[in-house]
């Protein structure tokens, strides 16, 4: 028996294509369906994660603040301790009233002092700040006279504690005398004198003179 097709060819060829089709759309359908419900079940951890990050970023700007306000207040600390170092030794050194004193106690009335200048390097030193030597000049090309070596220059401050006086008196010996008066006193030392010649001060005319001395520690009782 022989079987006749009557169908078209094409009608076979669109019914395979319609079947292949509903296939895929049902694949797609089913991957967007489990696509929805994993970002469903994942968008609160995103949202956690979120969160985290966020709370990240407000704790590094609070480290910023603390690490600044930290910085200010070494700062500040180092200042503060400079300043108690600062108290501390004027403190342990002698006092200046205690020295002016003794000075106009063993001071004839024949000696006026015309200036005073007390000189410290521990409280100097919190004022005044070294500057760096200059560099020498260059030596000229062709020149073969050599220079004179300078003169070591005076320290900003001095390496002890130190007190100057200027003043006049009648005559030299009275100027000596009071060079004695004060090498006898417990807190000064090593007295140098050097004359001025014949000076005059608010009408009054007299031997010059400038005294320099070592200052004493009080505390320590040096001497």
């Amino acid at each position: 028996m022989i079987e006749f097709d009557f169908i078209p060819p094409n009608f076979h060829q669109a019914q395979c294509m319609r079947t292949a089709v509903r296939t895929r759309a049902g694949l797609i359908g089913t991957m967007i369906v489990f696509m929805v419900l994993w970002v469903v079940a994942n968008q609160r951890e995103i949202a956690t994660a979120s969160a985290m990050l966020t709370e990240i970023e407000k704790q590094q700007e609070q480290v910023s603040i603390h690490q600044e306000k930290r910085a200010a207040m070494e700062a500040e600390q180092a200042r503060l301790q400079q300043h108690h170092e600062l108290l501390r030794r004027l403190e342990d050194h002698a006092s200046v009233v205690v020295l002016l004193s003794d000075l106009s106690q063993r001071m004839a009335d024949t000696v006026l002092l015309t200036k005073l200048r007390f000189d410290s390097p521990s409280i100097a030193r919190y004022t005044v700040s070294e500057a760096p030597a200059p560099a020498p000049k260059a030596k000229p090309a062709g020149t073969g006279a050599a220079t004179a070596p300078e003169e070591p220059k005076e320290p900003p401050y001095p390496r002890g504690n130190r007190l100057i006086l200027s003043g006049m008196a009648t005559d030299t010996t009275e100027v000596i005398a009071f060079v004695k008066q004060l090498e006898d006193s417990p807190l000064v030392g090593e007295v140098q004198m050097r004359q001025k010649g014949p000076i005059t001060w608010a009408g009054r005319r007299g031997q010059g003179f400038e005294l320099t001395c070592e200052v004493h520690d009080q505390l320590r009782g040096n001497r």
